[in-house]
């Protein structure tokens, strides 16, 4: 296992305008477009980057 440690910027297209459930935050109004996260990989930046790409990621 890879344990390059580093930040990283995640990209993401919304196509459609949506309400998203946003963890113990509740729900928002996203318009369409482009986001942007950001993030830190103290373990790991692959093991980061996995967590972010898979559909039945654990919500925290």
């Amino acid at each position: 296992m890879s344990f390059e440690k580093g930040a990283y910027l995640l990209i993401t297209e919304l196509k459609e305008s949506r309400y998203i459930e946003v963890g113990k935050l509740g729900v928002f109004f996203f318009p369409d477009g482009y986001y942007v996260y950001t993030g830190s990989a103290i373990n790991g930046i692959s093991q980061r980057v996995r967590r972010h790409t898979g559909q039945n990621k654990k919500l925290r």
